[in-house]
C-alpha cells in the first residue's frame, strides 16, 4: 500500500520553508558558527524567493 505523500517533503518551496526554520532554530542554539549558518540561510532563502517568483509568474498567465 502506497502512502500520500508529505506535502512539505514533495513541494519545494514548502520544503525549503521547513529547512529555513531549521536553520533558524540550530543557529541560535550554535555558538560560534553563526556566519556558516547565516551562508546557508542566505543562499536557501535566495532559492525561495526565486521559486515563490517562478510560481507567481506560472500562475499568472499574462505573465509571459
Amino acid at each position: 500500500m502506497r502512502r500520500k505523500p508529505d506535502p512539505k517533503t514533495t513541494d519545494p518551496i514548502d520544503y525549503i520553508a521547513t529547512r529555513l526554520e531549521w536553520l533558524y532554530e540550530e543557529r541560535e542554539k550554535s555558538k560560534g558558527s553563526e556566519m556558516i549558518f547565516d551562508k546557508a540561510i542566505t543562499e536557501l532563502d535566495t532559492v525561495l524567493e526565486l521559486l515563490k517568483r517562478n510560481k507567481l509568474l506560472s500562475m499568472n498567465p499574462m505573465g509571459g
